[in-house]
């Protein structure tokens, strides 16, 4: 499946990005945080307006996003828990609150 151009929209601030189908929003959040400068762990995203938060864990095929989409965004107050999964992965436990930037 081709890549999918996608518009991350907040106030006066939009970011594009390039994204594939099999991205998880984790992954998504992480980068918008890269490019914007804030903080990944306050960072929401939600289609639709506000309609729908989308989860970390759900990736973009898991809802009816299209070619050049808006995803809204927002800036918390509380800190989202992030989780390192490559700890469990490993065999260890997840580590609560790593990763974040």
């Amino acid at each position: 499946m081709a890549p999918l151009h996608l518009r991350f929209k907040r106030k006066d601030t939009t970011a594009f990005m390039l994204v594939d189908s099999s991205d998880s929003f984790r992954k998504l959040r992480l980068r918008l945080a890269e490019m914007t400068g804030l903080t990944a762990a306050t960072l929401r995203l939600y289609l639709n307006s506000k309609d729908t938060f989308l989860e970390d864990e759900s990736i973009v095929a898991d809802h009816a996003i299209a070619d050049d989409a808006v995803i809204s965004f927002t800036v918390g107050e509380e800190p989202l828990s992030i989780v390192d999964f490559s700890a469990a992965q490993k065999g260890g436990a997840p580590v609560a609150g790593a990763g974040g930037h």
